[in-house]
């Protein structure tokens, strides 16, 4: 089966190439891709190859390299193993038609274990599912961070791993969330949550010490 994907062949350089994709194997499922989130900050930096020889990034980003890792699709096609349902990460079983989340890149279509999917609930919708991947890496963050209820938390960089970080240190009993960027449109975000708005740009003093009350500066 003929599929497409977005391709960076080198720095700076991007293309939609086809592929051949495989027959699905025992366990197995095909997914026809319904939406793909751009990670831009770091699908931005893959794109423009600026980082320094014996970097993680110069290990990871070898050209052709393929952008993308987090997508929701319609599966297509399910290959049993023996007569035993292929069941998504979490053990549930899947079938034709279902909506699932994949760590995957920007294509149309695509082969994976069923195991490394996620079948999506009927209340999130597909653009909502795109970002399991940011989500996740939030999550990780906060419990790195040994977040607890009633801490005053600091989220430095609001975009969208920002962002989520400000949800999801709400919703875990923060009493107070500092929100902290130099970008207007990010600021006002946030400004309609409530949350304590820190423009670093202004470096004033008054403003810093009333913020950071009782917690150092």
């Amino acid at each position: 089966m003929q599929t497409r994907k977005i391709v960076f062949t080198a720095p700076r350089q991007a293309a939609v190439v086809d592929n051949e994709l495989p027959e699905p194997q025992a366990g197995q499922v095909l997914v026809r891709m319904a939406v793909s989130l751009i990670s831009t900050g770091t699908e931005c930096y893959c794109y423009r190859g600026e980082f320094g020889e014996g970097t993680n990034w110069a290990s990871w980003v070898k050209y052709p390299f393929e952008p993308g890792y987090s997508a929701v699709g319609v599966v297509e096609q399910v290959a049993p193993a023996d007569d035993v349902p292929v069941v998504d990460a979490t053990g549930t079983p899947i079938q034709v038609g279902d909506r699932v989340f994949s760590c995957t890149g920007h294509c149309e279509r695509w082969v994976v274990p069923g195991e490394s999917v996620i079948k999506l609930p009927a209340d999130i919708t597909d653009a909502q599912g795109t970002f399991g991947t940011l989500a996740t890496i939030t999550q990780t963050a906060v419990r790195r961070a040994q977040h607890t209820m009633g801490n005053t938390v600091a989220i430095v960089g609001l975009g969208p791993i920002g962002q989520l970080g400000l949800q999801y240190v709400r919703i875990t009993g923060a009493r107070e969330v500092l929100a902290i960027d130099t970008v207007a449109v990010r600021l006002e975000q946030c400004d309609q949550t409530g949350d304590v708005i820190f423009d670093w740009e202004s470096r004033h003093p008054a403003a810093t010490s009333r913020a950071t009350a009782a917690h150092g500066q």
